[in-house]
This record gives C-alpha cells, structure tokens and sequence, in this order.
C-alpha cells in the first residue's frame, strides 16, 4: 500500500534515506534552502515557498489558490505506487495540510473525514494549516467536507514533539 510520509525539514533527509519517496514536497517559508534527497529526481520535487500562517501579514506569503492549485496538479503526476513525502519546517501545520490535500485528492470525494480521522492517530501533533485546507476544499470541489473533517480531528498535541509518520493511502471507488 501506498504511503504518503509527512517530515520536518530537519528530519526529512534521514525519513528519505529510510523509505526511498520518489517523488518529494517542501512546504517553507520563502528563501529556505532545501537539499534534495538523491532518491528524488528534479521534476519529481515540487517547492511550494510560503508562510505557515492563516491570512496576510506584512513581508510574509500566505498560502494562496495558485499555491494549492499547483499543489494538486503536481500530485496528479505522483505514481501512486510509490511513497511521496511532505515536509515543512517542524512537520505539523503546512505539511500535514497537503498530506490531507494528498489523500482527498486521490481517495476522492466523501473521504475526507476517513482521511482526517487517519492523520489525527497517526500523529496527535498534526494541525493542518486552516487555510491551506479552506482553499483545497474549494479547488477540489467538496462542498466544506474537508474543513469539517479538519474540525472534527480535534486539537492537536502542541506539548508534543513532532515526529515523522505516514498515513497509507485508501483505495479510490472503482479501484481494484
């Protein structure tokens, strides 16, 4: 079964050389520099430059449609029979986010909430970045599902530390 691996940044490099993604997401602030992990080509690496906050701030980029836009078409590229993995800087806000994005986008519609219930046991620190997930709601067309899903997965456990984990990606309707 396929898995998507959410990482810190810090973290990322050893999480790549353990379970060998081949294709790889960085969620970071502008300007932060990334070294990709050998088992990942170029094109196979997408770098999404913003800020993990909420709405606009002075100097700062928030998450944007043509962020999770390109997010989406980039993960239609993703073989699914290969590990993908997602890192930010701590691998708790916009990581988590897009690896929620990456199971409803390839579950499909009326999964969300199996999706969100399987990130939260398995990482209680998980805290999709709210906006992040607003706006792939409206790009995936699930009518606030997947904001209601992120609601019911509760708080998470900011006294904890954040450690790598992967969530097995379900089988899609009509998939054998």
């Amino acid at each position: 079964m396929t898995r998507v691996i959410v990482s810190s940044l810090a973290l990322m490099p050893e999480v790549a050389r353990l379970h060998r993604p081949s294709h790889l997401v960085s969620l970071i602030d502008p300007g932060t520099p990334v070294l990709r992990p050998d088992c990942v080509t170029g094109t196979c690496h997408l770098t999404i430059e913003i800020h993990d906050i909420t709405g606009p701030r002075p100097g700062a980029t928030p998450p944007g449609l043509a962020h999770v836009e390109t997010l989406v078409r980039w993960l239609d590229r993703w073989p699914r029979e290969d590990p993908i993995l997602i890192h930010c800087f701590a691998g708790v806000s916009r990581s988590t986010a897009a690896a929620l994005i990456a199971l409803a986008h390839h579950e499909g519609p009326g999964r969300e909430a199996d999706a969100a219930r399987r990130l939260r046991r398995a990482s209680r620190t998980a805290s999709p970045n709210r906006r992040l997930i607003a706006l792939a709601d409206d790009v995936l067309g699930r009518d606030g599902r997947l904001i209601e899903a992120v609601e019911a997965m509760g708080e998470s456990d900011f006294l904890a530390e954040a450690r790598p984990f992967h969530v097995d990606l379900a089988r899609a309707e009509g998939e054998g």
